[in-house]
């Protein structure tokens, strides 16, 4: 499992966003923070996929929102994700977040099912994979990014429940594996202010911390090799041997960015960590 098959035109890459929208998200402006978050890491690698002018499809995104449901937010390939950047260039939210905190229509409400958005990866992977095949073209390793603010919650389900139901799906979603590698999935905790650090930050720990919560991340995240540990590096994060992808309390908006992109390209596009990611505060 080299993960070595960068993103290509003939052979592009799936980055799949899963989105909390439970009803916490609706504090603090955190929905509208992380719109603004992704238009900028998505401006930033859709850059890295342009030649001579010329935009290649090097990678299809797809967006999910979760709460007591599953929604799709956004499913577009490079060209596609440049025209929604060109739609509003100076609102730079890559969701339509409106008053009352509706993302695309959809509220910010109820519960975290987390373990239905990890089946709800696992599903689309699987048919990712199937139509790649069915074209007999080659597949880098899918990408699998979950923005949270918080932790599964599930009615009926007690707390300790929910983790295991959902660490389950992430184990399940982990498991995927095309010749590259298996799947990598990367979870952030965002803090209850983007702009304010209240606790303390949790960044690519190599170790399980202590908090049970915080544990369950760690366990549901995958294990980031040498080359990634160099990768992250190179973006100036605090990654050491046997880091997982996973972060919490993530309170600096700057700081969300530089996670994202790096998550987002850590198996694709190769230069990412080279261009200056102009995310506003």
């Amino acid at each position: 499992m080299a993960y070595d098959l960068a993103w290509g035109s003939t052979h592009p890459g799936l980055l799949i966003y899963l989105v909390d929208l439970s009803g916490s998200m609706d504090w603090n402006d955190k929905l509208t923070q992380v719109s603004k978050v992704v238009w900028n890491v998505v401006d930033c690698l859709v850059a890295q996929c342009q030649n001579d002018g010329v935009y290649r499809n090097r990678f299809q995104l797809k967006v999910i929102g979760y709460n007591e449901k599953t929604y799709k937010i956004y499913d577009g390939d490079v060209n596609a994700m440049n025209d929604r950047l060109d739609e509003n260039p100076n609102d730079e939210q890559f969701f339509n977040v409106k008053k009352g905190n509706t993302v695309n229509g959809f509220a910010a409400e109820g519960l975290t099912h987390m373990a239905m958005a990890f089946d709800k990866a696992s599903e689309i992977i699987k048919e990712w994979i199937s139509g790649q095949n069915f074209k007999n073209v080659l597949i880098p390793a899918p990408i699998v990014i979950n923005i949270t603010d918080g932790y599964p919650e599930e009615k009926g389900l007690d707390d300790q429940e929910a983790r295991e139901k959902a660490l389950k799906s992430a184990t399940a979603l982990k498991q995927i594996a095309v010749p590259d590698g298996n799947v990598l999935l990367f979870n952030i905790h965002i803090g209850e202010n983007l702009t304010k650090n209240k606790t303390e930050e949790l960044i690519l720990p190599s170790e399980c911390p202590p908090n049970e919560r915080q544990a369950f991340l760690f366990n549901a995240s995958s294990q980031m090799d040498s080359k990634f540990v160099s990768r992250a590096q190179g973006f100036q994060l605090p990654a050491v041997n046997r880091s997982k992808f996973m972060v919490a309390n993530m309170s600096d908006v700057r700081m969300l960015g530089r996670l994202i992109v790096f998550g987002s390209s850590v198996s694709g596009l190769p230069n990412a960590n080279r261009r200056e990611i102009p995310l506003n505060q």
